[in-house]
């Protein structure tokens, strides 16, 4: 499998995780726009802190447990999140849609 094919299918699978948890839990969904843009925010720098952690967790990259590691407790829940407040923004345009 190549890269590129790994990466499209991991974000997949990320984006499939928050539409999971947006129907399970949708009663959490924050009510203002000013809360939905504060999650946007921080999807995004939870995003952006990920890489480094990835690199402490994964080293050189030789440990392959390492990098799953990595790849599962770091990396998804920060692409779930971005997903997940992605959702949410979307509602928010489908809410204050004129009709």
């Amino acid at each position: 499998m190549s890269s590129t094919a790994l990466v499209l299918i991991y974000a997949l699978g990320a984006g499939v995780l928050a539409m999971w948890v947006e129907a399970r839990f949708g009663r959490f969904t924050p009510e203002s726009m000013k809360a939905r843009f504060f999650h946007l925010a921080l999807a995004f720098a939870f995003v952006q802190l990920s890489v480094p952690v990835m690199r402490l967790v994964v080293g050189n990259g030789e440990s392959v447990p390492r990098a799953v590691l990595g790849l599962v407790y770091v990396f998804l829940p920060a692409l779930v999140y971005a997903c997940l407040t992605s959702i949410w923004l979307l509602k928010l345009l489908a809410e204050r849609r004129p009709t």
